[in-house]
């Protein structure tokens, strides 16, 4: 700013003051710069503590995985809730017919029939997070923390929580390796159960799933449920194994039919070995 710029008060004592200007100049900058680091504090502040409201999400979705029993009934009975939503449109609706509370069917009732459309895409194109079972664990997580029932004014919301809660399992190691961990005491002698679950978490973290380099085709590749059938139900490590290694190696799904192939030897032999032994030839080693 020019002298001839200033007021005449400011002008009168600039003359008096050679430095008044520049000390008036200095102050207002000071003062600038303490409000724009208070804000930038504030929203700091802002952000810090809904990273921790969603980091707290994520400690909850792990304790609540952690007590669910996923038994042989409950895996049968979701087929029939499959058809009864389908056929009703609505959890609600349908806890109404059965006389059961909506949290209880919620807890039992885990499949993406009943997320947002959207979100059920990104979860079965690999895009919310790489793992299908933690990417189905946030999707139905985020639909019940909104209690969404096909309302379209909660959809975006839903969306956002999935994504955010996302992010943090995807940034966070130690997260994703407590929610894969088993809940064993080491200390106490290790049931044959557990020994299985030891060994499945073992070829979780051998073979991560990564993002797919090719685009999801629901008519060719393998589905969510056939993939939890095979890894998570079966308790097939062999099937498994293959399972993982294919699709970590090859960067792509196994097909349906092959998925069709490993379940129905596992329900008629109890394993899938002569399918793993005939296919062996896919690894290099």
């Amino acid at each position: 700013m020019r002298e001839d710029q200033l007021c005449p008060n400011c002008r009168q004592n600039h003359k008096k003051n050679s430095d008044y200007f520049k000390n008036k100049l200095k102050e207002q900058m000071e003062r600038s710069e303490k409000i724009i680091k208070k804000a930038k504090e504030k929203n700091d502040n802002v952000s810090k503590n809904k990273k921790s409201e969603i980091f707290e999400e994520c400690e909850s979705l792990i304790k609540k995985y952690k007590k669910r029993n996923i038994s042989k009934h409950k895996s049968d009975l979701m087929e029939d809730m499959i058809d009864a939503y389908v056929e009703i449109g609505s959890l609600k609706k349908l806890c109404e017919a059965i006389n059961r509370n909506v949290s209880e069917i919620q807890n039992d009732f885990r499949n993406l029939i009943r997320v947002p459309k959207k979100l059920k895409e990104l979860v079965n194109e690999n895009k919310l997070i790489s793992d299908p079972i933690l990417a189905v664990e946030i999707a139905m997580y985020a639909t019940d923390y909104y209690c969404w029932d096909q309302e379209e004014s909660k959809t975006k919301e839903v969306i956002e929580l999935a994504k955010k809660m996302a992010k943090i399992f995807n940034d966070n190691l130690e997260l994703r390796r407590e929610f894969f961990a088993t809940k064993d005491d080491y200390n106490k002698p290790v049931s044959a159960s557990a020994k299985k679950n030891q060994e499945l978490n073992s070829v979780l973290e051998d073979w991560p799933v990564k993002k797919s380099k090719f685009e999801f085709n629901r008519f060719y590749d393998r589905t969510g449920r056939q993939y939890k059938f095979i890894v998570i139900f079966s308790k097939d490590l062999d099937a498994a194994r293959f399972l993982r290694r294919w699709e970590y190696e090859k960067g792509r799904r196994i097909s349906k039919v092959w998925a069709s192939e490993i379940i129905s030897q596992i329900k008629e032999k109890g394993n899938a070995k002569e399918f793993v032994k005939e296919h062996s030839n896919e690894f290099n080693d």
